[in-house]
């Protein structure tokens, strides 16, 4: 009896041992990572996932399905549409209403997509009328202060890699507040 016991036992330390050691699966040809920084503590963060591999969705589509409220105006000179402002909801956009005011109301600070590659976010000098996005990109908004001489963001999204944010068992959904 006390060995059918120790064997049961084993049996079941190996069971649970291999199924810790088992990586979710991560979904780098369906799923789209989102990252929207609002400010330094404030964030949303969401996987999406694409309905097959291949497929190109705008970044207008993109927000919508993740809940992201924006609200843009045309850039002009070729870029496309500008976020003049970005929110979890319709009720709380941060950066500019071009519905009331200025799309770039505040000249020390704007909204600026970023792609991530190799773990460095990289700014876009593409407007997001002009961008698409498929399986196992990873896309970051910020809203930021910039050089004035350069353009060049001085704040980043938050630090998310594509791993940490879809994987099949947990397709990660969240905002700070």
């Amino acid at each position: 009896m006390k060995t059918k016991l120790s064997w049961v036992i084993t049996a079941c330390l190996l069971c649970i041992a291999a199924c810790a050691s088992e990586k979710s699966e991560v979904l780098t040809d369906t799923g789209i990572a989102l990252v929207v920084s609002f400010d330094d503590e404030n964030y949303c963060v969401e996987c999406l996932e694409l309905q097959e591999a291949g497929t190109q969705v705008s970044l207008t589509d993109l927000f919508a399905s993740a809940g992201i409220t924006i609200a843009t105006q045309d850039f002009g000179a070729g870029f496309g549409q500008a976020i003049c402002g970005a929110g979890p909801n319709d009720n709380e956009l941060t950066g500019c209403d071009p519905a009331i005011e200025d799309c770039f109301c505040n000249s020390d600070y704007s909204w600026m997509v970023f792609e991530r590659n190799n773990a460095t976010w990289t700014s876009s000098q593409e407007g997001i009328s002009a961008m698409t996005v498929g399986g196992g990109e990873i896309l970051g908004l910020r809203w930021t202060n910039f050089d004035p001489e350069s353009y060049a963001a001085l704040s980043k999204p938050h630090d998310f890699d594509f791993e940490q944010v879809c994987t099949k068992d947990q397709l990660l959904a969240r905002c700070t507040n």
